[in-house]
């Protein structure tokens, strides 16, 4: 009996990381496919799919990093702390392997937006790099944030109870809110608007991990509220901005198209779908390299395909697959955590050195 209960909580376990590492495939998915959108619509690569790519960047970009940092505090939540109690060890670590990434990556990103300079969104200078401790270059600004959030929560998790975590909730949708009224003038300001924006989906997913009570809501409520998020995303993308521009109505919007995509995931056991399961599994690796293949291969396709759907669809499957190919290498020669996890790496050698020296 005894042995029983425990293979019963460790399958729960178990099938409750499968559905998270799944959203966590989802939101990344989501996050290649809108950057790609996005390059081919603003360098008109097919000129005759510009609505098309319009559409797919218009709903990706609603709620994609919503959905992202929401999923990103539950596993902050899940990982860094035991009954609200952090785990300060695993926690400093993790960060000053996510730092080490920043600048490692943040020097990659520079040279290849020097060399691809006409290739890129964002057009750098060459005193960049000299400011990356407080304006990261590209995509890199969502670890700089993390990093960031990671400190702040610390102390809202400890605080955490049903009652706190709405008054904190409502607070961050105000912030969320007037971060648009953040002049964007300086560097610190530009960071400052980004965690303001970002702090709200965040703290939603420690909520989730600490307190789910707080979202034991009746499933035709999560089903109402999603499809009134997709009906308001309908009609937001019949103006001309996107829809994250319109900041109330985003906040809305978001949280109710990232709740609905994490519950379907966990009432209907879609963390078994392998495919997006694997993705959740290398979703740093992802975000982190998706950026130069898709930059390469929208060059290569735009040249040797003359359709702009299966161009769009080759250029999202060949840079996963890529991706998750390269990831499987490093790992069968024993080289991934080295390299994605570098301080935790260096730290784990050491220690087995001294066991083996006493």
């Amino acid at each position: 009996m005894e042995y029983t209960k425990t293979m019963e909580k460790n399958e729960k376990k178990l099938a409750r990381l499968d559905y998270i590492d799944c959203v966590r495939g989802i939101a990344i998915f989501l996050v290649v496919f809108a950057h790609i959108a996005e390059r081919y619509m603003k360098f008109d690569s097919y000129p005759e799919y510009y609505s098309l790519y319009e559409l797919v960047y218009k709903i990706t970009y609603a709620f994609h990093m919503p959905l992202l940092m929401m999923i990103s505090g539950y596993v902050y939540c899940y990982v860094f702390f035991s009954e609200k109690r952090v785990r300060e060890v695993k926690l400093k670590n993790h960060v000053l392997d996510l730092g080490i990434l920043y600048f490692l990556m943040s020097f990659l990103a520079f040279f290849s937006k020097i060399i691809f300079s006409n290739d890129v969104l964002e057009p750098i200078s060459f005193d960049s790099i000299l400011y990356i401790f407080i304006k990261p270059i590209g995509h890199l600004w969502y670890l700089h944030v993390l990093i960031v959030l990671y400190f702040i929560n610390i102390y809202l998790v400890k605080l955490t109870n049903v009652y706190k975590s709405t008054v904190f909730i409502v607070a961050f949708v105000l912030l969320c809110m007037f971060s648009d009224f953040v002049p964007r003038d300086t560097m610190i300001a530009s960071l400052l608007a980004r965690i303001m924006k970002y702090e709200l989906y965040f703290y939603i997913g420690i909520v989730m991990k600490e307190e789910p009570e707080h979202f034991l809501l009746r499933k035709s409520l999560i089903y109402l509220y999603f499809i009134a998020s997709v009906i308001t995303l309908y009609f937001a993308m019949a103006q001309t901005e996107r829809p994250d521009n319109q900041r109330f109505i985003h906040v809305i919007m978001a949280v109710g198209l990232s709740l609905g995509i994490i519950y379907f995931c966990k009432w209907y056991s879609i963390g078994n779908v392998g495919v997006f399961r694997k993705l959740g599994l290398i979703s740093l690796e992802i975000y982190l390299l998706h950026q130069y293949l898709i930059t390469l291969l929208r060059l290569l396709l735009s040249r040797i395909c003359s359709n702009g759907i299966i161009s769009l669809f080759l250029n999202v499957t060949i840079t996963l697959v890529l991706i998750a190919a390269l990831v499987k290498t490093i790992k069968h020669y024993g080289i991934r955590d080295y390299i994605f996890k570098p301080y935790s790496s260096i730290c784990n050698v050491l220690r087995r050195k001294q066991r083996i020296c006493r």
